[in-house]
């Protein structure tokens, strides 16, 4: 299976089409990854696991956009989410894996599949995932060639937040992991 990032061109330097990888994400607060700072992360060969500051739920992968695009992408982004409410979003019950190389914990909530459905249904530029069933999910460990060992599924983890916006997030990638910035944050029901 593909990740999403795998389809965008490598942009140079020199390139007139230079722009950013940047998704639309929820990001969940101190008192939930708390919960995910309390999980196991045995070391283990081919595993890389995931760190306070990288812990998010992807709503819609824009890919590579130009940072000239960002106010449109904004507006689109308001104009959709803005009937909806804020939600309860629940992570858990346990830990799962993804494919055969992503450990994850499941995000559910009344208002989840909604959020997910009015992003990926704005006219972004990229929106890369947006032909894929959404599954929310926040990532804990990547697996380089092999599977995800069975130790680390199944691990409880419960707990809720209250969502009450989303973040347009540029993502770089460095040769410890992907770094995040949040560029801009919409409330719901704006």
């Amino acid at each position: 299976m593909l990740r999403p990032w795998s389809r965008c061109p490598v942009r140079t330097p020199g390139d007139h089409t230079v722009g950013m990888r940047a998704f639309v994400a929820l990001w969940p607060p101190p008192t939930v990854t708390a919960v995910l700072e309390e999980l196991p992360r045995p070391p283990i060969e081919g595993i890389r696991y995931t760190r306070l500051g990288q812990w998010h739920l992807t709503l819609a992968f824009l890919g590579t956009v130009a940072e000239g695009a960002l106010g449109s992408i904004l507006m689109a982004i308001e104009h959709a989410i803005a009937p909806l409410e804020a939600f309860d979003a629940a992570l858990g019950p346990t830990t799962v894996v993804l494919g055969r190389s992503v450990l994850c914990v499941p995000v559910s909530g009344q208002g989840l599949e909604s959020l997910a459905a009015a992003v990926r249904s704005a006219p972004l530029p990229g929106a890369l995932d947006a032909d894929r069933p959404f599954f929310g999910h926040v990532t804990l460990a990547r697996a380089s060639r092999r599977r995800i060992p069975r130790e680390l599924v199944g691990q409880a983890v419960q707990v809720k937040w209250h969502v009450e916006e989303v973040h347009l997030v540029r993502s770089t990638l460095e040769p410890t992991g992907s770094r995040y910035e949040s560029l801009a944050v919409i409330p719901l029901g704006s």
